[in-house]
Parts: structure tokens; sequence; C-alpha cells
């Protein structure tokens, strides 16, 4: 209104550090290397990003789910567009056990007994629907992986597993939380 050029100055002094934050934010989304397994009741959500390209595997059916829609899509949006997304769909059987590879990380879903056959070193590994699998004896043969109980396990089992936190790092609960977050630095 006054044609003041301080207030025009006072702007741009404002304005240019918001634009620098941007700047260096949006940089940090397009390089950034992680994974992401999120908590989506008893179905699973497991997203490798790695500077752009995103891939998410599920039991729900496509990334018009509205479990997908609500709680996983907004936060991979912040790395990729959507038609960069690739939806890959795991068959949601009665109890199976799932073995990922995505570039150099691993994954291995745990719903039923695991057998020495099946033995490979992972990083990741989701502990699942009140498997019968003894941890302690799980965590000296897999002692380097990180062990996430989700929420498709019964309180009383997560509480049994949980008493045994003290005992094994690595082990984290996914079910009162929104994601179990993993950067590569």
């Amino acid at each position: 209104n006054y044609k003041d050029k301080r207030f025009f100055y006072l702007s741009l002094l404002v304005l240019f550090p918001l634009n620098i934050y941007t700047v260096v934010k949006n940089f940090a989304y397009a390089t950034y290397v992680g994974c992401r397994i999120y908590n989506v009741r008893s179905a699973i959500a497991i997203a490798t990003i790695e500077q752009g390209h995103v891939f998410l595997f599920s039991t729900l059916d496509s990334l018009r789910h509205p479990t997908i829609q609500f709680s996983v899509l907004p936060d991979l949006l912040r790395f990729a567009d959507e038609d960069k997304i690739e939806f890959v769909h795991l068959k949601n059987e009665q109890r199976s056990n799932y073995s990922i590879k995505v570039g150099l990380r691993s994954f291995l879903i745990l719903e039923r007994d695991l057998y020495d056959d099946m033995f490979f070193a992972y990083d990741f590994i989701i502990w699942r629907k009140d498997n019968l699998n003894n941890l302690l004896d799980f965590r000296r043969k897999y002692e380097k992986s990180i062990i996430i109980i989700d929420g498709s396990n019964s309180q009383r089992n997560i509480n049994i597993l949980m008493a045994m936190e003290a005992n094994m790092p690595f082990l984290y609960l996914l079910k009162n939380n929104f994601a179990y977050v993993w950067v590569q630095e």
C-alpha cells in the first residue's frame, strides 16, 4: 500500500531462507535410500526406497486399497510420484513365510515354522501371527537381523516377546507405531 522498499526487502529476506529450506528438503527426499515397514493392522506393507524408486510389497490388493491410500501412500508420495511406485502383491494365504530381496536388503516375513533349508542372512525379520518359532533360538541363528513384531500378534504373545527385549538388541514393536524406518547411512 505504501510502496515502501523496506517491506519489499524484508519479505525477500524472509522468503529466501524458506526457499533454501525447500530445496534442501526436496534434495534429501530425492536422494533418500532406506526402507519402511508400515503398521497396517494384520496386513503387510513394506516399502523400499532408493533415490526416487519405490517398491511397495503388500498383502493388500493394490495402491487403491483404502488402507494404503490413508496410511502408506501419503508418506511415500514424499519420495516418488504415484506412477513411479511399483506395487508387488503378496498372496494373503492362511500362513506363509515370505522371503523378499530388493537390492542389498532382504526381508523375512515369518508366519509359520522356519525350516533350516530356508536359512539366509536376513536384514529384517517380521514376526507375525503368533508363529510358534522360539525367539531365543531364532535370535541366536539370526543375531544381526532386526526383528520387528507387528500388529498381527496377540497382545498376550507381544507381552511375552517384549519381556525378552532386555536380552535382545534389535527387537522392535510395530503394533503401536506408525512404521519402522531404516535409513541407509
